[in-house]
């Protein structure tokens, strides 16, 4: 490990010149949620591992308990949270360091404060979702914000732009907004070849995370204190970012290919759902609060951060196993389509979790939670087909991109 990270640590002044005759983004106008494959499209994997975060997230918000969730949830210390997070953080990584060698810091800094800003302008709308709800279904006031509850309009309308109002089952926007901004600062750090800096940024910031739970949380409302600790989620991503912006070097691609790595990572994950569904049954976690710090969650636990690069690792590589072979390609396009998408497919579950709960109740363990959660994810699918051309590939596109991903992989 130490010889890999004096390899990815050292000055290559032919890196600009390498990353231009390897054609690492062929398209210069592609937008933040795209990873360049080694030819002209995308690592189909990467996008694949997103889609499956989705169907996680859908399966937990709409049909909590039943089969389709215990599926997609095998260990409780992996979710689709996570890789959310870990993969958004790899995807700015990768297309930070080729914009910046193709075109400029300034250039890479506009492209990500754009991103932002589009993930801004989608927990504005989560938000007045939100207020909307309450105002037409008063009774839905006990879970949502409400606009008299923040003390009338004007309050109501700083507290949402300022990030002080973060609906339950749609706060994950504006933890990426305030992410995402911090992540300009480890940009900046790799950008100087400050490596050691930032991790031990990172690493202290986790530390104060763990120690200081509620001093980097989000509100959940205007006076209403909110689970989440952005510290430690911050560390999730930042190891994705630099994971991205080292991701073609060759000791991380001989790293990703490395077989003894991949079998280490599988047999942490393994361990980690063996030892989550043994203390789970036990309550053991919330019993012990060491287990609980390390395992958490809404503090993202420095165990759970472990047991989670693992599994994604490990995910991953099966998943570039797979689409090396055609059949499995076509079986998991309408997965690829969701992780292209993921954005989209974030904003369309959490609108359907802010409104139907108003005008219908139903038990999420039942066969009625998991027709539901499918009913959403068709819906995903669909509108990542239909989303217009300029902005989205159409299906045979998209499988015709992911094909020629997977035969470079």
């Amino acid at each position: 490990m130490p010889a890999l990270f004096r390899t990815i640590g050292k000055r290559n002044p032919g890196l600009k010149r390498e990353a231009a005759q390897r054609n690492v983004c062929k398209n210069a106008d592609m937008d933040q949620d795209s990873l360049p494959s080694r030819s002209t499209g995308r690592d189909g994997a990467i996008d694949v591992v997103r889609g499956i975060c989705i169907v996680s997230m859908v399966a937990s918000h709409l049909a909590a308990g039943s089969i389709l969730d215990k599926v997609t949830h095998p260990s409780v210390w992996v979710d689709g949270a996570s890789g959310f997070v870990l993969f958004s953080g790899l995807l700015i990584g990768i297309v930070q360091r080729s914009t910046r060698e193709r075109r400029g810091t300034v250039a890479g800094v506009r492209k990500l404060a754009k991103r932002i800003g589009i993930v801004y302008l989608g927990h504005i709308w989560l938000c007045l979702l939100a207020f909307a709800v309450v105002e037409v279904v008063p009774s839905r006031d006990d879970i949502l914000p409400s606009i008299s509850d923040q003390g009338g309009a004007s309050s109501a309308l700083l507290h949402m732009l300022t990030l002080q109002i973060n609906p339950y089952f749609a706060s994950i926007l504006s933890m990426y907004v305030v992410l995402m901004i911090c992540t300009f600062v480890s940009l900046w750090l790799l950008e100087r070849n400050r490596l050691g800096v930032l991790l031990g940024w990172v690493a202290a910031l986790i530390v104060f995370g763990t120690i200081f739970p509620t001093w980097t949380a989000l509100p959940r409302e205007s006076g209403v204190p909110g689970p989440i600790t952005l510290a430690t989620w911050f560390g999730l991503m930042t190891i994705g970012v630099i994971a991205g912006w080292y991701w073609r070097t060759p000791a991380v691609q001989s790293l990703i290919a490395s077989r003894t790595w991949t079998i280490i990572a599988t047999g942490i994950a393994l361990s980690g759902v063996s030892a989550a569904r043994v203390l789970n049954a036990f309550d053991s976690e919330l019993e012990v609060p060491a287990l609980h710090a390390l395992f958490t969650k809404d503090g993202m636990g420095l165990g759970r951060i472990v047991v989670s690069l693992c599994s994604y690792f490990a995910l991953y590589r099966a998943l570039t196993w797979l689409l090396a072979r055609p059949r499995w390609v076509k079986l998991l396009s309408p997965i690829n389509l969701v992780g292209k998408r993921s954005l989209d497919s974030y904003l369309i579950l959490s609108s359907v979790v802010l409104v139907l709960p108003a005008i219908w109740e139903w038990e999420s363990k039942s066969l009625t939670g998991i027709l539901l959660a499918l009913a959403v994810l068709t819906l995903c699918i669909w509108w990542a087909f239909i989303r217009p051309a300029q902005f989205s590939h159409k299906f045979p596109g998209a499988r015709s991109s992911l094909t020629q991903a997977a035969h470079k992989v």
